[in-house]
């Protein structure tokens, strides 16, 4: 039986918020090799402020370290983003890495700024 694709909906989310980072729980990697995490950002009061998301793999062995897989250019507009992480992918600059999926990882979220924002965080896993 071949392994199935699977969505991960809500891994963070946020109503209205203004200069808040939020950290997303780590998520265990069931043999997944690569990921779609899909940023919807809605209600942004501006252009000045903006927001950083990362995809950020757990140091094995450890409780809390990580380090950056993919880091995205800051948002400013409402609309819809999309940031890869596949072995078999072109790396780009802030939307694409060409890496495997950690067995731990998470989505992280930085403000840039002080208007407020509302975003949703889901990611499609990828098993081949």
């Amino acid at each position: 039986m071949a392994e199935q694709n699977a969505t991960l909906r809500s891994i963070i989310t946020a109503t209205s918020v203004a200069a808040v980072d939020q950290t997303g729980e780590w998520i265990e990697n069931e043999n997944y090799v690569g990921a779609h995490v899909v940023i919807e950002l809605s209600d942004a009061e501006g252009s000045t402020s903006a927001r950083k998301f990362s995809i950020e793999g757990k140091v094995p062995g450890s409780t809390s370290a990580s380090y950056d897989l993919l880091v995205s250019a800051g948002i400013t507009a409402d609309g819809i983003t999309v940031m890869r992480v596949h072995p078999s992918i072109a790396a780009a600059s802030n939307t694409a890495a060409r890496d495997f999926l950690p067995t731990e990882w998470r989505v992280t979220s930085t403000a840039v700024g002080a208007e407020k924002q509302s975003y949703r965080v889901d990611a499609n896993l990828l098993s081949k």
